[in-house]
């Protein structure tokens, strides 16, 4: 499938989905035609009755295990709704307070995930991003605001290449933490980046 770092399965609901070889009717409630956000993108005719295909109105996605939830030490899970298999998988997915971020631990830093993005056509990546918060290791008490910085995650799926990720931290102005016995202070303005390419670990 392309997509190795996620696995998929049911719902809560068990929702089912549908294999469309009817040229008498599609399934109920399916997007009709299948639009890409990609306007150069050519529709997908969910609209004929002659369209062939599988619908699947909701299906649940773990997502990568750096991300499970290391309280429960479970996978973080995320309903996906409306996708279609039709040349590849499609859909577009947008999820809100995934990971608490007493649960997240990028490498053991305290992180959350606020928001999750992932745009398929095709099986091929149009875009995917994270938004959250994280906490510095020198840091301590996760828990204080003053302490959670702001992060942006784009992910990247080169051809025959792992999952990548690539995060953006922006600190607060005049961040202070401990380091060696001493005060340290990160500027406004300054920014630290954290990757993760394909087959490494995050740098």
């Amino acid at each position: 499938s392309g997509f190795n770092e996620f696995s998929f399965g049911p719902d809560k609901n068990g929702t089912k989905m549908y294999y469309d070889h009817s040229d008498v009717r599609n399934p109920q409630n399916i997007p009709s035609p299948y639009t890409s956000s990609d306007t150069n993108e050519t529709p997908i005719a969910t609209n004929l009755l002659t369209w062939r295909g599988f619908y699947i109105p909701a299906i649940q996605i773990n997502l990568p295990g750096y991300f499970n939830n290391t309280t429960t030490n479970t996978p973080t899970t995320v309903l996906a709704e409306k996708l279609i298999f039709d040349g590849g998988l499609s859909g577009n997915v947008s999820v809100n307070n995934i990971l608490a971020i007493r649960d997240g631990s990028l490498d053991s830093w305290y992180f959350s995930i606020d928001q999750f993005k992932i745009d398929l056509w095709k099986s091929s990546f149009k875009s995917s991003s994270l938004n959250g918060k994280i906490v510095l290791p020198l840091s301590h008490d996760y828990a204080n605001t003053s302490n959670q910085l702001d992060y942006s995650c784009t992910l990247s799926k080169p051809a025959n290449q792992d999952l990548g990720f690539s995060f953006v931290i922006t600190p607060k102005a005049d961040l202070a933490f401990d380091i060696f016995w001493a005060k340290s202070r990160l500027t406004n303005g300054t920014n630290i980046t954290i990757q993760k390419r394909g087959g490494q670990d995050f740098l």
